[in-house]
């Protein structure tokens, strides 16, 4: 989609339900600057040829907005063709956390068959974690020929988070500092992190973009733009204010992470400590999610064991959110601990992993 005569928006990028994600590239001159790069190689292909269709002379440099995969996870398409890659000095992310989001993604597909097929390699083809190059940590400006863009920091959503602001042609690309459409994302951060977002939200305002190329949803133009803004800075406002995001499944009365050791009869205690170890004991395979962790049970275990520890285990930790998988043909058996913001720490202690 062409937003004005230099800034394209590249809309609708597959990642996981119901979210698209979009990229964008401003073409100058002499020098055409990418933002964002999409979940996998195929994203990172389809940004590449229309750059290069629009200015097939221009040196090409990517900027990453964020740290999140879905907006850095086909770096390496650009890295393989020499293509500098710039981002927030703080943005380094592991070969084990692109490992655990690729299981996530797999462990997420809700037809059996394509998960136990593992589809999500097909997703994720050719594409291989490539951090950023070239560090970032303050405001800068890029000549690109005829043309000249501010790199912005604005943190909130995540500390690596930058905005790119292309004042000749009033547009502005923000990665997911902005988001139309959705409920933005604030469980990657807290009451702190939101206040500084707000910040952030009130430096963009007082740019006046005539356009914005949001990390997720549709291009806003015109009067949208103050709608989007408006928005966003509503679920900020409301979420600070209740100390939990609209996403984040808590409630009123929710639950502290701390086992409520009085919550069965001595019996249950006995009972559910003999399930805890042949359980734990048996586990041929653990994968990290986003929110807690999967555990793969071996043989020597039975659904029904399972599904009786997940009783008792609901009674004294009531914040887990827990998940039986028997995989068809008898195949494996997945158990999931899982549960809201800060409980994947609680688990770690909790169990060892």
């Amino acid at each position: 989609m062409r937003v004005s005569n230099r800034c394209y928006a590249v809309t609708g990028l597959g990642y996981s339900t119901p979210w698209c994600v979009n990229a964008g590239f401003v073409a100058g001159g002499e020098m055409t600057l990418i933002l964002d790069t999409g979940a996998n190689a195929l994203a990172a292909a389809s940004v590449f040829g229309y750059a290069t269709a629009v200015r097939p002379s221009n040196v090409l440099r990517v900027i990453n907005t964020e740290k999140h995969f879905d907006h850095i996870g086909s770096n390496s398409f650009f890295r393989e063709r020499g293509v500098d890659i710039w981002g927030h000095k703080d943005l380094h992310r592991t070969a084990e956390e692109f490992a655990a989001e690729v299981a996530e993604f797999n462990d997420d597909i809700s037809n059996p068959a394509r998960r136990e097929r593992g589809e999500a390699a097909v997703f994720y083809g050719g594409t291989m974690l490539a951090n950023p190059s070239q560090a970032i940590s303050q405001d800068m400006r890029f000549d690109l020929g005829e043309c000249s863009v501010d790199i912005l920091l604005t943190p909130g959503h995540t500390t690596t988070n930058l905005s790119v602001w292309v004042p000749d042609d009033g547009v502005l690309f923000t990665g997911d500092c902005l988001i139309n459409g959705y409920l933005p994302n604030l469980d990657a951060g807290t009451p702190k992190d939101w206040k500084i977002w707000l910040k952030s939200l009130d430096r963009i305002s007082a740019l006046r973009p005539r356009a914005v190329v949001a990390g997720h949803g549709p291009v806003a133009e015109g009067d949208d733009v103050r709608r989007v803004l408006e928005t966003v800075r509503g679920v900020l406002e409301e979420s600070i204010a209740r100390g939990y995001s609209p996403t984040s499944g808590r409630g009123e009365e929710e639950t502290p992470f701390a086992c409520n050791v009085k919550a069965m009869t001595s019996a249950e205690r006995e009972r559910y400590d003999r399930l805890r170890r042949l359980l734990f004991t048996s586990v041929k395979e653990r994968r990290e999610l986003a929110n807690g962790f999967a555990f793969r049970l071996g043989g020597s275990v039975s659904m029904a064991h399972a599904a009786e520890w997940m009783e008792l285990e609901s009674k004294c930790c009531p914040f887990f959110d827990l998940h039986l998988e028997s995989q068809r043909e008898r195949g494996a058996v997945w158990m999931r601990v899982t549960g809201r913001d800060g409980v994947k720490q609680f688990i770690r202690e909790e169990f060892r992993v």
